[in-house]
């Protein structure tokens, strides 16, 4: 009997085979960086966003309880103005104790855009203490409108020497292509809330 030998083939690539497959490999790759980077921007998009959000929050929160604490005895609050210093919205607060007495207390308060693009509150405790704090950076307009009771309209400024405030006070703020609107409420035009005595 023929013994039949079977000769074992070393499995190869060609060439063209290889080249195939690393062109397959490239495609492949290429779809998965643009994903990743699809996503980083995405991810970027969001962070923005959230950041913006939260900045948002922040500086209604806080020129809300400013506004809050116009003092009630004493209300000051009115707009100023010039050729030379950006518009600015100038208020007394009965400020709560701080970790600095001198910004306790009455304190005379401006909120206005700095010539660095940037929306601050100033306190001002005396002519030399002064103590500053960036709310929005990169904001490229800032302006400020009243709503007078009497009249039903919007004001864009508000006189020093008024004896009544405001309703309502609108902050407009534009930053890149996107403005946003503000409302603030003082509480000194609201008369004390009487209750009817119950009948016995």
């Amino acid at each position: 009997m023929r013994k039949t030998t079977y000769k074992k083939h070393k499995f190869s690539l060609t060439l063209i085979e290889v080249m195939i497959a690393l062109v397959l490999t490239g495609i492949l790759m290429s779809f998965l960086w643009q994903a990743y980077f699809g996503l980083q921007k995405q991810l970027y998009k969001i962070e923005e966003k959230k950041a913006q959000s939260l900045e948002a929050i922040a500086f209604q929160e806080r020129i809300s309880k400013l506004i809050s604490w116009v003092s009630k005895e004493d209300p000051l609050l009115y707009t100023v103005e010039n050729r030379h210093e950006p518009k600015m919205l100038i208020f007394k607060a009965e400020m709560p104790v701080d970790p600095d007495p001198d910004f306790s207390g009455p304190l005379l308060c401006g909120l206005y855009l700095s010539e660095s693009n940037e929306l601050c509150i100033t306190e001002w405790a005396s002519e030399d203490k002064v103590r500053s704090e960036v709310l929005m950076e990169k904001v490229s307009s800032f302006d400020t409108y009243f709503y007078e009771e009497k009249k039903k309209t919007w004001q864009p400024s508000w006189p020093e020497n008024s004896k009544s405030m405001p309703v309502m006070i609108r902050c407009k703020v534009t930053k890149g292509s996107t403005t946003s609107e503000y409302y603030f409420f003082p509480s000194q035009h609201l008369g004390p809330i009487i209750y009817p005595k119950p009948k016995v």
